[in-house]
């Protein structure tokens, strides 16, 4: 089981995708995705004995250990309840009471919708290529082989699927700048076609994120402090160039926050920008981003 996540423009353009099955070469892309299932293996002992390859195998006779198990607990879960009955999982930790995992993806600028599915898979292409090479003593493997080519090769099967409006949103290029040689931090932003034309206003703190600040019904994802309030009195300036504009016709924008080489700042220091979007007439805020972060660095 796997998610795919597909981040789409406005215009329904795939901007990136994670967890991509190749239907025509049964092939996922692990490297994008966290593919959530047990594997079992043969211990050093059995390896021996077998004469086979320690770790992970498809030989599920001889198997006599499990290499990896993060599947996602039920509810109810409990550590020591799963341990008790040789189930717990291997390869990850999950608290008492989880029954989810978290993962953290990258929105890449102009993304203002996120299809999200859930994917399960019965038969692996690489587990029926294994019982049609491995079976040297008569036509079953090749048989079983054939039958999943040609009955659609266990195609993925979506078990949940949503699709997610993202805008307004503000992503990043980079999240770690030197402070020895300076740099620059570019930053998307993306309100979507809702917010096309708007004004828009990029703020910073060196505080953090939470509480932030209740402004007009809305949660500006930043704290209160002295670059806040530089970033409000100077607007377009040389950190923040940009950060007082129009968005264009598609709702997007972008600033630059910049340091310049021997920047005197604490190393480890994290720096959040986000972005309001404002009435013209009223200057109330209409809506907030989520806050992007970028690290101090040596």
């Amino acid at each position: 089981m796997w998610t795919n996540v597909v981040f789409l423009s406005e215009d329904g353009e795939v901007l990136a995708e994670h967890g991509n099955y190749d239907l025509n070469a049964s092939t996922l892309d692990e490297s994008t995705t966290v593919v959530y299932e047990m594997k079992q293996g043969l211990d050093r002992a059995m390896a021996q004995i077998t004469a086979l390859p320690q770790g992970e195998s498809f030989h599920f006779v001889l198997n006599n250990t499990i290499v990896k198990d993060n599947r996602i607990p039920p509810r109810g879960f409990t550590n020591q309840g799963f341990e008790s009955v040789q189930a717990q999982p291997v390869g990850v930790t999950y608290e008492d009471g989880q029954f989810w995992a978290d993962q953290a993806l990258e929105i890449p600028c102009g993304a203002t919708l996120a299809r999200v599915a859930v994917l399960h898979q019965t038969t692996s292409r690489e587990y029926v290529e294994f019982l049609r090479d491995e079976n040297t003593t008569d036509a079953r493997g090749q048989i079983a082989y054939d039958l999943w080519k040609n009955h659609g090769s266990s195609a993925p099967v979506v078990m949940a699927a949503i699709t997610v409006p993202l805008a307004p949103h503000l992503s990043a290029d980079v999240d770690e700048l030197s402070l020895n040689a300076g740099g620059v931090q570019t930053l998307c932003l993306s309100g979507g076609p809702g917010f096309a034309g708007g004004l828009y206003f990029v703020l910073g703190s060196f505080s953090g994120t939470k509480p932030g600040i209740p402004v007009d019904g809305q949660i500006v994802p930043l704290n209160l402090d002295f670059y806040l309030l530089y970033t409000l009195e100077n607007a377009n300036g040389p950190v923040l160039n940009s950060s007082l504009g129009f968005l264009d016709v598609k709702g997007q924008g972008g600033t630059k926050f910049a340091i310049p080489p021997g920047t005197n700042l604490p190393p480890g220091l994290r720096i959040d920008h986000a972005f309001v979007i404002l009435d013209l007439a009223t200057g109330r805020v209409r809506a907030a981003s989520n806050a992007q972060s970028v690290t101090m660095a040596p």
